[in-house]
């Protein structure tokens, strides 16, 4: 009762502090206008458009037109995709006299109401005079005070304290004031070729599907890669990407869930740095997201290639090196070897497993490799340490021929077994031509150069730990020969460092790799990356060795035997 005694007063005295008498009192609204923190659109329409008073019927303001009825109707919709609870005004001042002072027939709501997530929420304000007057002061205006609580979240005018009014007063064209100035936003989702994240000439768009979000504006993709968003208010925006395509992975920007570039519009136009973006008039242009479908892989020469938990090995469409995981040449062998899945599928992305197509396993019918030794396969540290104590071996302490952690072997190191107790860094070394060598690492191996085996040697490395081969040991012209030559088994991981610069050498393998040889959990981990050069070569390299099968010492052999009865 207090309230609506104020606003009585207010209206008896002409006052300019709630609803006041407005310079443009004509019609000033667009579809899609939104509040200050862009979380709600804001449509108005009327049902008699903009009818403007008529000057004629008084000689002096306010003048009036006779008006049976009218309807100002107001939508709502969410911005954020989620529901949103806006406090809003809209208010009517309709006449009863002729000329006087317009101080009765007024109708205001003040109220908070539920703009849910999706689909919009109408209101209408539909008034009839019994006089047929309106009055050129006072007319039908809207405005939002507040969202989510947050009076910063506003829908106002520039001047005065409502966001939309309609019916022109006598006398003025319905021309609106200034709008507040609105921003826009430009970019590309586009295929990275070279993984380096920035478009670079010749780089196409990704011509599927997209889908973006942004924290205000309007957002269109286009079917080509390109996409804008409009109506942004001036100030902080975030602009992400959120559909990534099947078998696709972001090469730019690298931050999220989801990928993110964080904004600024208006006169302080910032782009934080973003590659190839720039500001201009408030506007960001080459906002670009960038992808790649191409990725590390690995490709494996005449021998076969074990993963139990599935091969997932993302062969590109035509690589220089063939489109095989297993590859065979006149050389080394005419019929390639078998692709073990284990219990999953194999996934060989563009290209075949080989010529052969020989692959075992997978979903439909598993095969995964059981040890029959409690200690692990015959390659663990537990199982070679056991098996040199039964066969009365004791190892050298390797710490008396090198520095384990920074160990430089000597040129002439005589054959035999070799034991370390702790963590190795072994540095770039050639054995000896016809000498066999097993070396037991009870911690991490980490390899920082090109180890080489000569036809005739055999050389086993078996860590209780890690194998780790430092990102400088590799090529940069393709595979080559090897850079690691032996029969690597570790009982945890065999982990391929990466320089992260998109600029990796592939590493070329010489005989085996074996991982979670204790069974007690490992995996073979390459953090390598070729970027453009994905397209045509493998980072790892495998070249087979049997010839380390034929010479390992004698302790290392296992003997089958297979008996059975026969009928006398």
């Amino acid at each position: 009762m207090m309230k609506n005694l104020l606003i009585l007063v207010c209206l008896l005295f002409v006052c300019t502090t709630l609803y006041p008498s407005k310079a443009f009192a004509e019609t000033f609204y667009h579809v899609g206008q939104r509040d200050t923190c862009n979380r709600v659109e804001v449509t108005v329409s009327e049902n008699q458009v903009c009818p403007r008073l008529n000057a004629s019927v008084c000689s002096a303001p306010p003048y009036r037109s006779q008006i049976d009825n009218y309807t100002f109707t107001i939508t709502l919709r969410s911005l954020t995709g989620t529901a949103e609870q806006v406090t809003h005004q809209y208010s009517s001042h309709f006449c009863t006299n002729v000329c006087g002072v317009c101080a009765d027939n007024s109708q205001y709501t003040d109220e908070t109401v539920t703009v849910p997530a999706t689909g919009t929420r109408t209101f209408v304000m539909s008034r009839t005079s019994p006089y047929g007057y309106a009055c050129g002061n006072y007319q039908m205006d809207y405005g939002i005070t507040a969202i989510g609580g947050n009076t910063a979240c506003r829908y106002y005018g520039l001047t005065y304290p409502i966001g939309a009014s309609a019916i022109c007063e006598a006398g003025r064209a319905c021309t609106g004031p200034t709008l507040p100035p609105s921003n826009a936003i430009t970019g590309n989702v586009y295929i990275d070729a070279n993984k380096n994240g920035t478009k670079d000439a010749g780089e196409s768009n990704y011509s599927g599907a997209i889908t973006l979000t942004s924290s205000r504006g309007t957002v269109t993709t286009n079917t080509n890669g390109t996409y804008s968003i409009a109506n942004i208010n001036p100030g902080a925006v975030t602009v992400s990407y959120t559909s990534l395509p099947t078998d696709y992975s972001l090469t730019y920007p690298l931050n999220g869930p989801p990928p993110s570039f964080g904004l600024t519009t208006g006169a302080g136009c910032n782009t934080n740095g973003a590659n190839g973006a720039s500001c201009a008039g408030g506007n960001i242009s080459n906002l670009n997201f960038g992808i790649t479908n191409l990725k590390p892989w690995t490709q494996s020469h005449c021998g076969s290639v074990r993963i139990d938990d599935g091969i997932d090995n993302p062969i590109p469409q035509s690589p220089s090196s063939g489109g095989y995981a297993i590859t065979t040449n006149t050389i080394w062998c005419t019929n390639p070897g078998v692709a073990f899945s284990g219990d999953t599928t194999a996934d060989f992305g563009s290209g075949q497993a080989s010529t052969t197509q020989r692959v075992v396993g997978g979903g439909s019918y598993p095969e995964v490799y059981e040890s029959a030794n409690p200690s692990g396969i015959t390659t663990s540290y537990s199982y070679l340490t056991a098996k040199a104590q039964q066969a009365g071996i004791t190892p050298t302490n390797l710490a008396t021929v090198c520095t384990l952690n920074n160990c430089t072997l000597p040129s002439s190191l005589p054959h035999g077994i070799y034991q370390a107790n702790d963590n190795v860094t072994l540095n770039t070394y050639q054995f000896p031509i016809n000498q066999d060598y097993v070396i037991l690492i009870n911690g991490n191996l980490t390899i920082r150069g090109n180890i080489s085996t000569p036809l005739g040697s055999t050389a086993v490395f078996s860590t209780a730990g890690n194998i780790i081969v430092d990102a400088a040991v590799g090529w940069n012209a393709g595979f080559l020969f090897p850079n690691l030559d032996g029969i690597f088994s570790t009982d945890r991981s065999f982990i391929v460092n990466s320089t992260n610069t998109c600029n990796d050498l592939t590493l070329s393998i010489g005989g085996n790799i074996v991982t979670n040889a204790s069974g007690s959990g490992g995996s073979f981990q390459n953090n390598r990356d070729l970027c453009g050069n994905d397209a045509n070569y493998p980072t790892i390299y495998f070249y087979p060795r049997p010839d380390f099968f034929l010479n390992l010492p004698d302790f290392m052999r296992v003997q089958n035997t297979l008996s059975w009865e026969d009928a006398p």
